[in-house]
């Protein structure tokens, strides 16, 4: 981010670079796909970032706060008849009453808000997101160096019936045998998803009858979490199978 912004990119540039709202199969894009095209633009040359995070953001002339994709993080806002601007994760953190606020609202997946110290502006995630798209001719860029590779026809039948080759079919799509035992193996024989869980399951070194290094010896508690299962199909909103290949390049605003 430093480095953008230190590369005479605006803070809410190189914000939407890094870290970008899901725009596929946006309604609100629908009617603005200089947005869409934006983004698509900054996905072959930067991988984004989906937090979760909420992000404040300052170069000295603005301050602003981005939210990521998945929209995880708390944060309301508030605008008073004073200029004053106030960010909270809850409402009712700054004390100011109703008659005095002008606008108020929480950031959304994805969204950003600025306050131009310079200028005496309140810059909104529309506002914002439409100034950065119109800088450049992202979509006629698009239209000209981007190609599409559209889905080929694939046959599990056909594939299955090749014994031989099902080693090489797994290695092609990024299976392992840790794959096949503790996800296949439960989807086939208790028709369920298996759930991991993100934590060091593995007994303590001072009961282990194996040598072990002696940093195994020094645990640090941390809380676990328990992840449900994520894919393209349910979280369609903010995720996707598409992947940009080639040499990054091209020009930039």
């Amino acid at each position: 981010f430093e480095w953008l912004v230190r590369s005479n990119h605006s803070c809410a540039h190189s914000l939407s670079a890094l870290v970008p709202e899901a725009y596929k199969g946006q309604p609100d894009y629908d009617s603005r796909p200089e947005i869409a095209d934006m983004y698509e633009y900054y996905a072959g040359l930067q991988e984004p970032w989906d937090g979760p995070a909420l992000i404040v953001f300052s170069d000295g002339k603005q301050v602003g706060a981005g939210l990521d994709r998945n929209g995880l993080r708390p944060a309301r806002y508030l605008l008073t008849k004073s200029g004053m601007v106030a960010m909270m994760s809850e409402t009712g953190v700054v004390d100011v009453p109703d008659s005095e606020i002008v606008a108020k609202g929480r950031l959304g997946p994805g969204h950003m808000i600025i306050a131009d110290l310079e200028k005496g502006e309140f810059l909104d995630n529309d506002h914002i997101k439409e100034k950065l798209a119109l800088a450049a001719p992202y979509g006629e860029w698009m239209g000209k160096h981007a190609k599409t590779v559209s889905k080929m026809a694939f046959s599990a039948d056909e594939a299955a019936a090749d014994a031989e080759g099902i080693p090489q079919q797994l290695t092609a799509f990024g299976w392992s045998s840790e794959d096949l035992d503790m996800q296949i193996a439960d989807m086939a024989n208790l028709a369920k998803e298996t759930l991991f869980s993100m934590g060091d399951d593995t007994p303590l070194a001072i009961l282990s009858e194996k040598p072990r290094p002696l940093y195994d010896y020094f645990k640090q508690r941390f809380a676990q979490v328990t992840n449900p299962a994520i894919d393209p199909l349910r979280e369609g909103i903010v995720m996707g199978l598409g992947m940009p290949i080639g040499t990054p390049g091209g020009p930039s605003p």
